[in-house]
């Protein structure tokens, strides 16, 4: 048989999550799994028998598109049977969902161990056999044939139960293309932090049972005992038994902090809301806070029903729990994996070298970890409390309208990649807010308050902000603004009590640049800590004071150019193959898309095919409209309004064009530049944002026509779209989210923290 070029499932590379889904789809049996250096499993593709079909890329999860937005209902729940909670992580459901499958003759598939503590997933269909299955295992489990026996099941008219990790269960989905909608299939996605490699986790079972003499006989992550419900791991052997919390083990410390992930886990596709599962399930951490006469030391579950066929189901299992429903804000800001992946740490870099090493183990250290080997010898009455006490309160203030715009945008990246584990986030807005982003700080599990009168009463809102500050007890406000009028912001903090309190800026210029004067001498002395999106936006607001820059971060990897995106963007707005020029930003003066217009103007003398493609909304949309009808250029021009999916859009584009006025730091460019986007942006925006060579500069000045020649040139350049090269220098840059997130968070902290002491 003649090969075709179709390539094969080698080209997801590191990506690969190991469900090998692509393994048992192979007509020809030439894919094999096998670990890599660090003992994860990765597709070994033996190209002498590969026919080129392409059924290991349509049947891989990492390949497929997510088309589905689901919006889940969430509840908390308690078992009503202490044993069989006993025996689980946190309150069993994925327990009661396995014994209500077996009742009905159904098969269940989960991880279990085997006699040599290996994780692999297998089928239960004996309630003796539950137990095999119950609590978690911190490892990467091996899905084996498990899809193929899961389909068999399904075609002999069976119930099936598959309860997985959410890559896992997309891998099951991925493998039975349709039959993936059948009646009879329930699926359970756990929420996963992310997966050590077996490897990792089979030299530290050799290591435990060097030290404890004999053979390991029992393991469980989350034992209960007399501390009940938390993260104890329990290790017996033929002769001894040991109990420790896993931030004093060597092994759970380092899946605590996450270094030792598959690295598919920190780009997960599934760490949010928007779930595969029909049912997704986790622990209900924080529930002491939020819910405290739901508290139960068994362990409290938290349950989202993703889909139709997960309600039906979830209410046949109701019978066996009790049931609170509860609202996003009270779940998500204790389980960060339903928000963002986990960030790779540093760390990850280098942590599996040298594990084939004698005493690789022992070099894994926990440190001294005074306050959690305090809370071990406590009570769990008092381990509870402590947890309680630790939150941080935060208030952020947006001094603008939360709409589609670069400050909320900020804000917004900030909140959703940010580990916000023991700390609680309000918004407060201060003059409207769009119901996307309502609905969107809501799905990030935070409160949303108003107070919609700073602009007209600013006095008034400055005791208003005071009062509600002094009631909620904030430990941190911190307010985003633009001017010195953010000294209304610090004042009304100041005056509720907080006593941390940061003014951040993000622009060189401001509407009221006379009141902006006027309260400069006022501003200084009311803040406590300063910080800006940029160094020029701080010379300018805080004139020679000091400040903290926290760079205006993207989350770079979702920029990545995709050919398909482009095709089928294209096609929606039916741009053919001309030269497409972008535009993103909202229409109002300072962005200066008239200008971009007569530029555009002249172009079309040139190249008459070309097209420009504005992406926003704003008060001056109409008056561009009608601007474009005037200049005769309205058929070579696109008005999307506002898009969610800026990504992909920037996939279809060529160049792009920013004539603004001023800016404080564009993000918009960043995000052009992490796309391998060439760009042509005036001489009034800061530098800070010319991190690649895409990016030319021109003046406002100038002649139109230079304006066109510049994009002619950068047009040559538009095929260009390496993204890894152009991303890598965006990171290095300082303008990785993840990174910036995790800064903002350790100051956070330390500021929190000098203030207890």
């Amino acid at each position: 048989m003649q090969k075709s070029s179709q390539k094969n499932i080698s080209i997801t590379g590191k990506k690969c999550v190991g469900c090998r889904s692509c393994e048992q789809v192979c007509p020809t049996g030439c894919i094999v799994f096998e670990p890599d250096e660090e003992g994860f499993l990765y597709p070994k593709v033996e190209e002498e028998q590969c026919i080129r079909c392409g059924k290991c890329l349509r049947h891989c999860p990492v390949l497929l598109r997510r088309e589905e937005e689901r919006q889940p209902e969430m509840y908390g729940v308690r078992n009503k049977n202490a044993e069989h909670c006993s025996r689980s992580a946190s309150a069993g459901v994925a327990d009661m969902a396995a014994r209500e499958m077996i009742a009905a003759e159904g098969s269940v598939f989960g991880c279990a161990y085997t006699d040599k503590w290996k994780a692999e997933h297998r089928e239960i269909q004996a309630e003796e056999d539950l137990w095999k299955i119950q609590s978690s295992k911190y490892v990467q489990s091996d899905i084996g044939r498990c899809y193929e026996t899961a389909k068999a099941r399904l075609k002999e008219g069976k119930k099936v139960l598959f309860t997985g990790t959410p890559c896992q269960i997309a891998g099951l989905y991925a493998f039975l293309g349709a039959e993936k909608e059948n009646a009879n299939l329930i699926t359970i996605d756990l929420i996963c932090h992310g997966v050590p490699s077996p490897l990792l986790w089979k030299k530290y079972l050799d290591y435990r049972e060097q030290k404890m003499g004999g053979r390991v006989t029992e393991c469980n992550f989350r034992y209960k005992g007399k501390k009940g419900w938390g993260t104890n791991l329990r290790i017996r052997t033929e002769r001894k038994d040991s109990v420790r919390p896993l931030s004093l083990d060597r092994y759970g410390i380092h899946f605590l902090n996450g270094d030792c992930y598959r690295e598919s886990c920190y780009q997960c596709r599934y760490a949010d809301t928007n779930r595969v599962g029909d049912l997704t399930c986790g622990d209900f951490w924080g529930v002491e806070k939020v819910r405290t006469q739901f508290m139960d030391t068994k362990g409290v579950s938290v349950v989202l029903v993703n889909s139709e066929k997960g309600k039906a189901f979830f209410e046949k299992i109701k019978e066996q729990a009790i049931i609170l429903e509860v609202k996003p804000e009270e779940i998500l800001p204790f389980q960060g994996n339903l928000v963002h992946p986990t960030r790779r740490p540093k760390l990850r870099d280098t942590f599996y070298q040298g594990i084939n090493e004698n005493g690789y183990i022992e070099k894994l250290k926990t440190g001294l970890q005074l306050s959690e080997r305090i809370k071990a010898l406590l009570p769990q009455k008092v381990t509870i409390f402590e947890r309680e006490i630790k939150i941080m309160k935060i208030l952020i203030i947006h001094t603008m309208a939360i709409d589609y715009n670069g400050v909320t945008d900020c804000i917004v990246q900030y909140l959703k990649h940010m580990n916000r584990e023991g700390m609680e986030a309000t918004i407060l807005s201060t003059v409207t807010v769009h119901p996307d982003f309502e609905k969107l700080f809501q799905e990030l599990g935070c409160r949303l308050e108003r107070i919609e009168i700073r602009k007209e009463h600013p006095l008034r809102y400055m005791f208003r902000l005071a009062k509600l500050v002094r009631r909620e007890k904030f430990d941190l406000v911190h307010a985003h603004g633009n001017s010195a009028t953010m000294f209304f912001d610090m004042a009304g903090a100041k005056l509720g009590g907080c006593r941390i309190r940061i003014a951040h800026g993000h622009s060189t210029s401001c509407g009221n640049q006379k009141l902006d004067r006027l309260l400069r001498p006022f501003f200084y002395h009311s803040y406590t800590q300063a910080a800006a999106c940029g160094k020029k936006v701080g010379e300018w607001l805080y004139a020679g004071r000091k400040f903290r820059i926290l760079p205006n971060g993207r989350e770079l990897e979702a920029y990545r150019f995709r050919k398909d995106i482009r095709r089928k963007i294209r096609e929606t707005y039916q741009l053919g193959e001309t030269f497409t020029i972008g535009h993103v930003g909202r229409f109002n003066g300072p962005k200066n898309q008239k200008f971009a217009l007569e530029v555009f103007e002249e172009l079309l003398k040139e190249e008459p095919e070309s097209h420009l493609v504005f992406m926003g909304d704003g008060a001056l949309l109409e008056e561009v409209k009608a601007r474009a009808v005037r200049l005769g250029v309205a058929e070579n021009v696109t008005f999307t309004g506002s898009v969610k999916n800026i990504p992909e859009m920037l996939s279809a584009m060529d160049a792009m064009i920013f004539p603004s006025m001023y800016e404080g730091m564009p993000l918009v460019v960043l995000e052009w530049q992490a796309a391998g986007l060439p760009c042509i942006v005036s001489d009034t925006i800061t530098d800070e944002c010319d991190v690649t060579e895409l990016v030319c500069r021109v003046s406002l000045k100038a002649d139109r026509k230079v304006w066109v020649e510049k994009l002619k040139e950068i047009r040559q350049k538009s095929d260009e779209r390496n993204c890894t090269l152009w991303q890598q220098k965006l990171k290095s840059a300082g303008f990785d989210i993840w990174e910036d997130a995790e800064k903002l968070r350790e100051w956070y902290q330390e500021l929190n923290k000098k203030l207890r002491e």
